[in-house]
């Protein structure tokens, strides 16, 4: 069991029970929506995660093709 200290006691006794009710629900409304965003950007985050390596994985081949583009240019010139 919660203590409850003389303010919180206080309060609830100025609300109804109806208003009491009614809080708890919206809260646990609020909850509700809160897991279901949190959900979704934690899906969104995974995605992005995986285009990041994606991308970082194209940006690596693409560095090592234009590397290999410089070394046969290099190697061009100094047998011409």
């Amino acid at each position: 069991m919660v203590a409850m200290n003389k303010e919180t006691s206080d309060w609830l006794g100025e609300l109804g029970v109806s208003e009491l009710v009614g809080k708890v629900e919206e809260l646990v409304r609020q909850c509700c929506r809160l897991r279901e965003e949190n959900n979704a950007l934690r899906a969104r985050q995974s995605l992005l995660l995986a285009e990041r390596v994606q991308l970082l994985d194209r940006n690596n081949l693409a560095r090592d093709r234009v590397e290999s583009v410089i070394a046969r240019l290099k190697n061009m010139e100094h047998e011409g």
